[in-house]
């Protein structure tokens, strides 16, 4: 996983400059995965609530609920995966001034 390759270079003290672009890269790519996912997501959640008849209730398996556990899911991965690549990005940084 990305997210566990960006911790390991984060912990080297100097890691090779060029698995760092491409661990860049590859963070940078599935970010763009995870907010095209969230924004399917939202847009799907979106047409659900508009086929809702006004006395549905909403059930465990109802289809607005799974939707919504799918939307926080991709934000919660969104959310870990932004702080670790704006990190690498400076280790980067400091890799090329050395």
């Amino acid at each position: 996983m990305v997210m566990d390759d960006i911790r390991a270079l984060l912990s080297e003290p100097y890691p090779a400059a060029d698995r760092i672009d491409t661990v860049l890269t590859d963070g940078y790519a599935q970010a763009l995965e995870l907010e095209a996912e969230r924004w399917r997501t939202e847009r799907r959640i979106s047409e659900a609530l508009a086929a809702l008849q006004e006395n549905t209730e909403l059930g465990g398996d109802s289809e607005l609920v799974v939707l919504a556990k799918r939307l926080r899911c991709v934000n919660e991965k969104l959310s870990s995966l932004r702080p670790l690549l704006k990190s690498l990005r400076e280790k980067r940084a400091e890799v090329r001034a050395a």
